[in-house]
């Protein structure tokens, strides 16, 4: 699923663009001779070297989403996990320059009690305070 949104997303970016824009590389009075572009589809380290012609780049990274809660055997299924953050940014003037970054995975699911029963980690402390006015009659 994140590599078909990271596709869509670059396909929109690069749909949006009007077409008399020189986006990166080429020649030419305003029109773009040729497009090069550049996409991370799976989680971890990327780089990208900048062709030497171009005026600009548009980077576009999305990381993996949070994972969903572990459900309990009779509360059903944990909550989703938070959706992935995405970026999009456009760098000028960077012609020749190597581009590097990481992208994060998707966070792994909580795992079910299966009627066992459960238990906090840790120093798991509750406590409630109240500020109240003695009732006077």
């Amino acid at each position: 699923m994140l590599t078909h949104l990271c596709l869509v997303l670059l396909l929109i970016a690069l749909l949006a663009c009007p077409a008399d824009a020189q986006l990166i590389g080429g020649s030419g009075a305003g029109v773009a001779s040729s497009v090069t572009s550049f996409s991370q589809t799976t989680s971890g380290a990327w780089s990208f070297t900048v062709p030497g012609s171009a005026k600009s780049v548009q980077i576009i990274l999305c990381g993996g989403g949070g994972g969903g809660g572990g459900g309990g055997s009779t509360t059903g299924g944990g909550g989703g996990g938070g959706g992935g953050a995405c970026i999009n940014q456009i760098l000028l003037n960077v012609a020749g320059v190597a581009i590097s970054g990481s992208v994060g995975a998707g966070g792994a699911g909580g795992i079910g009690n299966n009627g066992a029963t459960s238990t906090a980690g840790g120093n798991t402390r509750a406590a409630t305070a109240w500020r109240g006015r003695r009732r006077r009659r």
